[in-house]
């Protein structure tokens, strides 16, 4: 392994795709926080492509591994990289990218720190995955030499689902906040809605995929509509499961909510639509740490959330900066909804509350976890 100077660290970030997904988007977030914070960074890209590509800082390099038939295609290409040991450490993230690192780095005796990043809540990710899926997933985690959870509920879940020890895990909050909010928020949406103060906007965001449970929000918000006259704006990429985004279509349609619900696809610029909107709901199953949710308290947009695993509670102090509301329950939901649309909020506040979840803090604590990694290794 590389010996590095606490300044002149070398870091590289492995993920799949730049695409609209918030672990893609969280590492774009690190690697700029942490060529900010003074090390050298390379991101490691199965495939260049995405629009989080645009976010990049000038300093932090592409690696474009070009791969033909996704990761598994290029696992000589990353045992490549790891052999020339050019990294003082490798962060990756996404169950089936982490477990192709670990396989890369089989056998080799020189390579970089393997730190996997866990950003979702395992037990509940695999539970809908075949058998041998999973043991390839689960194996693949045994040959990192660290690992990192979003939250320290994933923390806790990833104990039991990998059965690691906990000393092996660290967990590290998303690096969601950076000083380019404010500037972001004056963005216009280009959407009339958010124009119209006489009917509040609802906002969510998040890929338009099942686990996300929009179904459920929708239902909630037919009931919201029976007291209050506001809109529905559900932000995310309708690509991921075209069949979920037609099943969302119908139910608006048999709610007879067309002309109060809508889903314009993945947006570029969530700050400007938080910073308009009157409220902001999160309606997922399971989660690790939801950023979307800390965007929010960062544009000062009052939020409710499902009381889910994990990352809402820990984000929300068990509710002292939100209304938390239990998981698949849209009659609970829609009148945590209507508690909020009644109530006083402080928007500096809740601001205030996003600033725990900086890119600042965040790569600060990454760039400690890789010293005190290399110093041990370096001693034993």
């Amino acid at each position: 392994m590389n010996s590095a100077k606490p300044n002149d660290l070398k870091v590289a970030l492995l993920v799949g795709t730049l695409n609209s997904g918030g672990a893609e988007k969280m590492m774009v977030q690190l690697a700029n926080a942490l060529h900010k914070a003074g090390a050298a960074v390379e991101l490691l890209l199965v495939n260049k492509t995405g629009p989080f590509l645009d976010d990049l800082l000038p300093g932090v390099q592409i690696r474009n591994l070009n791969a033909v038939k996704g990761v598994k295609s290029v696992v000589t290409d990353i045992r490549k990289v790891l052999k020339k040991n050019l990294f003082d450490a490798v962060i990756s993230t996404q169950p089936h990218v982490n477990s192709v690192l670990g396989y890369a780095s089989l056998g080799l005796t020189e390579r970089p720190l393997i730190i996997m990043r866990e950003a979702s809540t395992p037990s509940r990710k695999y539970s809908g995955i075949n058998p041998v899926s999973t043991f390839f997933y689960k194996t693949g985690y045994r040959f990192a030499d660290h690992y990192v959870a979003v939250s320290e509920g994933v923390k806790k879940d990833m104990t039991a689902a990998y059965n690691l020890p906990e000393s092996s895990i660290t967990a590290i909050h998303n690096p969601v906040i950076d000083d380019s909010i404010t500037e972001r928020c004056k963005e216009p949406t280009g959407d009339s809605w958010f124009d119209d103060p006489e009917k509040p906007v609802i906002l969510a965001v998040g890929r338009i995929v099942p686990l996300k449970n929009h179904k459920m929000l929708i239902e909630a918000f037919a009931k919201v509509r029976e007291h209050k006259d506001a809109r529905l704006v559900i932000l995310g990429d309708k690509q991921l499961d075209p069949d979920h985004t037609e099943v969302l279509n119908d139910l608006i349609m048999d709610l007879n909510l067309s002309n109060h619900v809508k889903l314009p696809g993945f947006v570029s610029n969530p700050f400007s639509y938080l910073s308009r909107a009157f409220l902001f709901v999160l309606s997922s199953d399971y989660e690790g740490l939801p950023g979307t949710l800390i965007q929010a308290l960062g544009c000062g947009c009052p939020v409710v959330s499902t009381d889910c695993p994990n990352g809402p509670a820990e984000i929300l102090e068990a509710g002292k900066w939100g209304i938390l509301t239990p998981p698949r329950d849209a009659e609970k939901m829609a009148e945590s909804i209507l508690t909020a649309m009644n109530s006083n909020h402080d928007s500096e506040r809740l601001k205030s509350r996003a600033t725990d979840f900086s890119s600042e803090k965040s790569a600060s604590r990454y760039i400690t976890l890789i010293r005190q990694l290399m110093d041990e290794q370096n001693k034993s």
